[in-house]
């Protein structure tokens, strides 16, 4: 197991969290106790930065960032960036627009036929998942 600099951070990060608590809160705890408390505490902090990682994990699984394509295939690569958002191609060659998003609005997806029009593919909604896009 290789022990990088984020690992370091991060492990840092928890015992200052932790000392930092016990500094507020255990002002009038003895020496055993503090020690007991820091360790609860250190515990704690570990429990809830796995939690939310794995509820991250778990978003991330069921609402990925880019849908698939109309024929099932990823959609992986950038191509170019225009004024209202991106374009990006799939496996099988067909290219897709990803229009900006406004703060908290819908992100939407529009296919980009043979002829350069764009035609509503997807849009998803913050904190949802991907749905057809049935606006004109």
């Amino acid at each position: 197991m290789k022990i990088n600099l984020i690992d370091i951070l991060w492990l840092s990060l928890k015992l200052i969290l932790g000392a930092l608590i016990i500094f507020l809160f255990g002002k009038n705890l003895s020496s055993n106790q503090k020690l007991i408390y820091f360790v609860v505490v250190f515990i704690g902090v570990h429990v809830v930065f796995f939690i939310i990682g794995w509820l991250g994990r778990k978003y991330d699984k069921t609402h990925p960032l880019f849908p698939e394509c109309e024929n099932g295939k990823e959609i992986i690569k950038y191509l170019r960036s225009v004024e209202s958002g991106q374009i990006f191609i799939c496996e099988c060659r067909d290219e897709y627009f990803f229009e900006r998003p406004h703060s908290f609005k819908a992100r939407r997806i529009l296919k980009v036929d043979n002829n350069g029009s764009l035609t509503p593919y997807l849009i998803r909604h913050p904190f949802r998942k991907w749905e057809k896009d049935t606006s004109e």
